[in-house]
Parts: structure tokens; C-alpha cells; sequence
């Protein structure tokens, strides 16, 4: 399942319709993400916990930089907690519902 989490995260589909051209259940496959996340956040080494965290950005274009109206920003964090906001949320709010 570890594979087809690995496969979904380098398509640009939601989770919905990967399971769906993938032939998963998406139950099955939240309950394994949440797994996959955990293990994951697990082989962080202490160290580096409480500093930056790897980041990447996706999008339809090489222009991620730039969001529109409409656009939200997701975060995934290695404890499994996803935050999905507006693209023009203020950086004060932002940073309010990261340290939550």
C-alpha cells in the first residue's frame, strides 16, 4: 500500500479519484496514509523535530508561486494533521492555525 501512496503522491489527483482509477477503497487507503505519515514523522530524527521540515509544492504548472483567487494551500504535516486554507489567508492566521 506503501507503493500506491508513494505512486498517488507524485500524481497531481486528489485521493478520491486515485483510489477510484486505482481501484482502491478509500477508506483503506486514508486509514494506510495515516499509517504511511506516522512511520514517517517516526524517522525524523529528534534533532531536526523542532526545526524546519521539508517542504514541496505541486500544482497543474511550473508556476507555483504564484495562487489566485479561488486556489487553496494544503499542508500535510508528518502527524497526519492536513490544514486546507484559502490562498489569500493572512500570514498572522496562517501561522495562528500552524502552532495549534
Amino acid at each position: 500500500m506503501y507503493h500506491a501512496i508513494e505512486k498517488w503522491q507524485g500524481s497531481e489527483l486528489s485521493q478520491v479519484k486515485f483510489c477510484k482509477q486505482e481501484e482502491l477503497s478509500t477508506k483503506a487507503f486514508c486509514y494506510w496514509l495515516r499509517k504511511y505519515r506516522s512511520e514517517k514523522a517516526k524517522s525524523v530524527p529528534a534533532e531536526n523535530n523542532s526545526t524546519f521540515i521539508p517542504v514541496s509544492l505541486s500544482g497543474t504548472g511550473n508556476n507555483v508561486s504564484v495562487l489566485q483567487a479561488g486556489q487553496r494551500i494544503e499542508l500535510f504535516f508528518p502527524n497526519g494533521v492536513r490544514l486546507n486554507c484559502p490562498a489569500g489567508i493572512e500570514i498572522s492566521q496562517l501561522k495562528t492555525l500552524i502552532k495549534f
